[in-house]
């Protein structure tokens, strides 16, 4: 038997969602900019919330407007299939390949 060994990279990146979404009606989306995300990547992105109560209250429920995220060479493509948020939102991206 023949075995490959090859060990996983992970990169970590950093975003934001702004509130400004595309669409005058749902679904709603916005993409951003990945340098070195790659379509194939299911990344796993978390939000980064603020150490000011109010302020992550608002974060979790404009995180909680997200359904889905779609990447593509060098972006992220989110969609709300509901409601926009209406706060800023910054996130944190794990890619294991």
């Amino acid at each position: 038997y023949s075995y490959i060994v090859s060990k996983a990279s992970k990169s970590n990146y950093t975003a934001s969602l702004s509130t400004t979404w595309t669409g005058t009606s749902a679904p709603y989306t916005q993409s951003i900019s990945i340098s070195g995300i790659l379509s194939t990547d299911k990344p796993h992105i978390t939000p980064v919330y603020s150490t000011t109560n109010a302020t992550a209250i608002l974060e979790k429920k404009a995180w909680n407007c997200i359904s889905k995220a779609v990447t593509s060479a060098g972006k992220i493509t989110f969609t709300c299939f509901e409601e926009k948020p209406t706060q800023a939102l910054s996130l944190q991206i794990e890619v294991i390949r």
